[in-house]
Order: structure tokens, then sequence, then C-alpha cells
């Protein structure tokens, strides 16, 4: 494992984000005061599951310093958007589903209005994915779902679902945004502009899945090895990795080299599972904002009060962003590695619970993260029109199926 190492020199910058008392994130500032006042040390036992050593007398001692996890939207536990998981009525569940698919034609035809796609690419996301694909649920995360190295048979078309919790969040950042900014939007308007974000972003996944089963086709047609599954096989790797190239290059930021490492030549996040991709996150979520700004547009709000919506969104998302960068930046600057919190995290939670007083075991519940906190990083860095565009046209579809 080669990693970018950050932590020669202990930089002014590094010093600042070691002395931050506090994060917008609850579970990140929490990790910063367990690592700043030194719970975690190098020097673990060899063979362990991290290579630290753990002071949990002094996190017991900073338990009461410590914020509740209940606010946390990055944390595992989520209580923070309203109603999330309740058991949905099937009416409610109706409603969502087809204010959902809505928003999927209106994402496909304005995105084609718009020049986002061709009417030919378009012609082959359809083939992978239609408004029939679209499902939604109680709970849960936006996500796009296929996993064959071929475009489907009709019967089998990837899937596009919209979790209930993911939905209710977009709609009260959305809603806050713009009550902040004294836009006044109907309850559907909020709804629909929100749902249409959702769907903007899994549609950016079906593009670029689109994009590597076409480069696929494209590498049977020419192999003069047939199209055995062997060959079927060997070609959607090279599909996926002149898709990854592709994205790498025009999504190349030094900014994101303090939140990464290499390992076997794939750019991998230190903050989420090891297979995560940053670049292809990017490309969605570049998706995701073109088609809020479209939405936000149809809904008959001006030039400045979209730019003022969009800019807002962004910014929070920054915001987020380069609290990760800090946090990373404060566990480097003590010899420490990210990758590794999430065992030591969990290892110090087992421990102060078996430990415990009934005084104390609620707090440690509340307060001490068993991991830290999923963040697609790409999700916070998306890539631009110009960059969209500049991917998608890399790829032409050379023939309708």
């Amino acid at each position: 494992m080669d990693r970018i190492s950050n932590s020669a020199q202990h930089s002014r910058e590094q010093e600042k984000y070691s002395e931050r008392s506090e994060f917008q994130t609850p579970s990140l500032d929490n990790i910063s005061k367990l690592v700043g006042a030194g719970v975690f040390a190098p020097g673990g036992k060899p063979g362990g599951r991290h290579p630290y050593r753990i002071d949990s007398s002094k996190a017991l001692s900073l338990l009461p310093n410590l914020r509740d996890l209940d606010t946390d939207d990055n944390s595992t536990k989520k209580t923070a958007v309203p109603d999330s998981g309740r058991d949905l009525t099937s009416e409610e569940l109706a409603r969502l589903k087809h204010s959902s698919i809505k928003a999927f034609s209106h994402v496909v035809k304005t995105f084609i209005g718009r020049r986002i796609i061709s009417s030919a690419l378009e012609a082959q996301i359809e083939r992978l994915v239609d408004s029939d694909g679209v499902q939604v649920g109680t709970e849960g995360i936006g996500e796009f779902r296929y996993f064959k190295d071929t475009f489907p048979a009709d019967s089998e078309k990837a899937v596009i679902n919209v979790g209930y919790d993911i939905y209710k969040e977009r709609e009260r950042d959305l809603k806050n945004c713009t009550d902040a900014l004294g836009i006044g939007l109907t309850e559907d308007k909020i709804r629909q502009i929100s749902l249409t974000g959702i769907i903007a972003h899994e549609y950016g996944h079906a593009v670029e899945r689109t994009i590597e089963l076409m480069r696929a086709e494209q590498l049977v047609k020419v192999s003069p090895q047939g199209n055995s599954d062997e060959v079927i096989t060997k070609n959607i790797v090279q599909a996926s990795k002149e898709k990854r190239e592709s994205l790498s290059a025009i999504g190349d930021d030094p900014s994101l080299q303090e939140l990464i490492f290499i390992q076997e030549g794939e750019t991998i996040s230190t903050w989420d599972t090891p297979y995560h991709d940053i670049d292809s996150e990017r490309f969605a979520s570049g998706l995701e904002i073109l088609g809020l700004r479209f939405a936000l547009e149809d809904a008959d709000l001006n030039a400045g009060q979209v730019a003022d919506v969009i800019n807002n969104l962004r910014v929070d998302r920054t915001k987020k962003l380069d609290e990760f960068k800090a946090v990373t930046k404060l566990i480097n600057s003590k010899d420490l590695d990210v990758y590794y919190m999430r065992f030591a995290l969990r290892d110090l939670k087992t421990t102060l619970i078996n430990s415990s007083t009934s005084a104390t075991h609620l707090d440690i519940e509340e307060r001490i993260p068993e991991q830290p906190p999923y963040f697609p990083i790409g999700y916070y860095i998306p890539f631009s029109e110009t960059q969209v565009k500049q991917f998608i046209d890399k790829f032409p579809p050379t023939s309708q199926h």
C-alpha cells in the first residue's frame, strides 16, 4: 500500500486545525477531541486490526466534553431527518414513486433539451434503465443498481432507488436554503426539485455505466476472439479502465491529495470503503447540480435566485469537505492514519462499554463514534458543466443497437 504522505512536517495550517475547538459535524468534532488529547498513539500490538495504543481512561475523562451524535448528518446514527425510517402508508409510498418517476422523465427530457446528453446517447442509456426502473423505499439513500457486464434484457434493467430518508434530507436542505434567501417555493415545488436532484445524481451513474457497457460492446465488435464470456469480461475490464482514466484526467484536483491514497494503481478515499470511486461520484454530483439548476429555472426563479441557491448548496458542501480535510490533517499530524481509525474507534467504544457503569454507559453509546462518518468525497467536489460534457463527449455512441 503506497500511501500519499501528508505528515512529514507540521505546517501552520495543521497547527491551526489541531486547535480548532468545534466542527459542524458532531462525530468529526468528537474524533478531533479524542485525537487531539492523545487517546490514540502509534505503537499498538503487532498483528492487530490497527497499529495504535488506546488510552481509554483519557477518553473517559473527555466524555463530558463530547457532543451527542444524534444530529450528525454523516453518522451511522441518524435522527436529524423528521420521520426517518418510519413506516409509510401505501398512499405515501405511491405519491413518492409517482413524483420520482415524474422527476426521472423530467431529468431525461431536460438533459437532452439542454444538450448535456445527445438523443443517441439517451437511446443507449434507455437500454440500461428507464422510468420502470425507478423504485422507492421507506428508508435509505438514493442508489443506482446494476451489476452485469452487458446491457440487460428488458426484464433485467437497472434500478434507481429513491430512499425516503435521503428525499426528506434533500427536501429539508433545499427548504432551509430557499427560506434563508427569502425565496418562496410551494411545498410541491420543493418536493419535485429535491427529487430531481436525487434522480439526476443516480442518472449520472447510469450515464457512466452506459458509457462503460457501450465501450465494452465496441471492443467486442473488433475482437477477433468473438463474444465469449471470457472476452466479455476482458473487455468490460478494459472499458472500465478507460472510463476511470478519463474521469481522473478530467477531474484532476491537487486538493484531493490529502484525502486519498493509492493502492495497486487505484485512487482510494481514506474515509470510505477501499473501492469507492471518487471521480465517479464527482461526475454524478456534477449532473445533480445541473439537474437542480435546471429545475430551479423551470420553477420560475430568476437567474440571480438560481445562482444564489446553487452557490449556497455548494458552500455547504465545501464547509463539510473542509472539516474532513481538517480532521485528516490533525490525524496525520499525530502520525496516525484515517483508514485505521475505524478499527481503533470501534475498539475504544467496546473497551469503554465493557468497563462502564450505568451512569456512563449511555453517554458512551451516544458520544463515541463506532467509526469515522461516511464521507463520499466526490459528492462534495462535483464536476462542472464543462467537465461533465468533456467526459460524455469522449465516448460518443458509434451506432444504434
